[in-house]
């Protein structure tokens, strides 16, 4: 939904997948963000030219916790100035406070669930 990305949500990337014609279209990735290109772009692509979407209720790819974005809390902290910026430069509102709220709460959710059901998100 528009406003989400407002919210602390980028849906996951390896599972977003889009024609290399709109890819072209929209500029492509920024590669000025080193944790955050990939959000920027799907960004673009949702929130500012309201790309037709279509969600699959099917889990597509399995990973492992970490990566470059997660490695560190360095990381964590770089990948969220860059989503910040990403969102000015987009001009999507946003509030910091909502941001971190939603966000942490998504993460809470996602562990619990890990714990209750053996679930891996």
């Amino acid at each position: 939904r528009r406003g989400d990305f407002a919210r602390g949500w980028s849906p996951a990337h390896p599972t977003f997948y889009i024609r290399r014609s709109a890819l072209q279209k929209l500029g492509g990735f920024d590669v000025k963000y080193r944790l955050a290109a990939d959000a920027d772009f799907m960004m673009r692509c949702l929130e500012v030219f309201a790309v037709r979407s279509v969600y699959i209720p099917r889990v597509q790819v399995r990973m492992r916790l970490g990566g470059a974005s997660n490695g560190s809390l360095f990381n964590i902290v770089r990948q969220n100035c860059e989503i910040f910026h990403a969102l000015r430069k987009n001009s999507v509102a946003y509030s910091a406070v909502s941001f971190w709220t939603c966000k942490l709460f998504d993460r809470l959710i996602q562990r619990a669930d890990a714990v209750l059901f053996g679930n891996r998100s």
